[in-house]
């Protein structure tokens, strides 16, 4: 059994992530697209030390304050799930930064894939999308109107495969949000992308 953390968004960004997968399953994109209680999120580290990390949490979170979060980039992976990148702005490198590090110092086991330098964070749209409809996905990123811009709100602790909630911390906010600038970025390995800047 595998254990992440999590991070998740203000309601404004989270129902154009909504809208989104809709749009994939209004069109019929994918037989296993994502089930309507879906929360949009962000994965920062997955584990299998549960009991570790929640006596870790919430202790070492690096909770200072939500920062603004852009997704800029619609992407079918080479496996053919359809996902939404974030820009990889300094706030979000440096809070996962800041969070992998004061975890691993405790002694904590984080995958691999999940390391800093290797993390490509993504919101999960759609999964195992059949050749046939490719198209359609195209269809549906060409009407996404990219980018989406938002905060992140909250933090959580979540079992799988359940998708388990353990538990969830919020950022406090005493300022009002940034103007943000989007910058387009790139990411490697996808086979097919669509930007809109």
């Amino acid at each position: 059994m595998e254990f992440a953390v999590e991070l998740t968004f203000d309601d404004p960004l989270k129902y154009l992530l909504r809208d989104s997968m809709e749009m994939l399953n209004d069109r019929d994109v994918t037989p296993l697209s994502i089930d309507e209680d879906y929360e949009p999120y962000l994965t920062l580290l997955v584990t299998r030390d549960g009991a570790r990390l929640h006596n870790l949490m919430p202790q070492s979170l690096p909770l200072q304050g939500s920062f603004p979060i852009s997704f800029i980039q619609f992407v079918l992976s080479p496996t053919l799930d359809c996902c939404l990148l974030p820009l990889m702005s300094p706030e979000l490198i440096q809070f996962h930064r800041n969070l992998f590090e004061k975890l691993v110092a405790e002694g904590l086991q984080i995958s691999q894939e999940y390391h800093p330098g290797s993390w490509t964070p993504n919101c999960m749209l759609a999964q195992t999308i059949p050749g046939n409809l490719l198209e359609n996905a195209f269809r549906v990123a060409r009407n996404l109107a990219l980018p989406f811009t938002g905060r992140v709100e909250q933090i959580r602790f979540v079992r799988f495969p359940s998708r388990n909630i353990l538990s969830t911390y919020n950022f406090w906010e005493e300022v009002p949000p940034p103007v943000l600038t989007i910058q387009v970025g790139l990411y490697s390995e996808p086979c097919c992308l669509l930007t809109k800047s």
